[in-house]
């Protein structure tokens, strides 16, 4: 047995003790027959992006889809069952800074297995629009393409889920978690970029304006 893996499998259940002990039995009372959350949330699968440096407590509430790049297309079966099964209000799609996975996408991953080729070429539409685009810096097209990818993301959805956003049993939003601070918000923040294809912050609800960034990533640092 490797070494490493066994302590890192150690880690996990000393982290999961740590964590059981500060919890009431009582917690687990609202969700023992059955889940009632009320986002489907697609997010990155990056070690670095976590819902509780959102402050989110995702238990009951958030129905996780992950996957590299926070992709619909390659997570179809799950986010129907969050948004037509479970009926959750939201659909919240979030991207995030220095994504790895848009950066991959960008250069020549064809030496990469083949399943990771086929998971970094759904990114091929949100990249082009990106490259069209042009910057002096490369650290500047790949938060110009995450910015990109989820406002495709969010096209993906409105068009599948058109029939629930129409008769307002559905919301989808677009977010950005900056734990870098490169929109200077400070660092960690989670920034609100679309809702239902509104990008503007005066087409969006009055109390959803203060979380809204309005530019791309090219107006507010080209």
């Amino acid at each position: 047995m490797g070494e490493k893996g066994i302590g890192v499998l150690r880690e996990v259940f000393l982290r999961h003790l740590r964590k059981r002990e500060k919890l009431s039995p009582d917690y687990f009372r609202p969700f023992l027959r059955k889940q009632s959350p009320q986002v489907t949330l697609v997010y990155c699968s990056d070690s670095r992006v976590q819902t509780e440096l959102w402050g989110l407590e995702a238990t009951n509430f958030a129905f996780s889809v992950r996957n590299a790049g926070n992709q619909i297309l390659n997570a179809l079966g799950s986010v129907d069952y969050g948004v037509l099964h479970l009926q959750t209000p939201l659909l919240l799609i979030v991207g995030h800074v220095r994504c790895g996975a848009v950066s991959a996408a960008l250069g020549d991953y064809g030496d990469q297995p083949p399943a990771v080729v086929k998971e970094l070429s759904t990114l091929c539409v949100p990249l082009r629009r990106a490259l069209r685009k042009r910057f002096k810096r490369t650290h500047d097209l790949v938060e110009e393409a995450v910015l990109e990818n989820v406002h495709f993301q969010v096209e993906v959805a409105l068009s599948r889920y058109r029939d629930r956003v129409e008769k307002g049993l559905l919301t989808v939003a677009g977010g950005l978690y900056d734990f870098a601070n490169l929109y200077g918000r400070g660092r960690g923040a989670l920034l609100l970029v679309n809702v239902n294809g509104k990008k503007d912050p005066s087409e969006v609800p009055d109390e959803l304006k203060p979380f809204f960034v309005s530019k791309g990533w090219a107006d507010e640092n080209g």
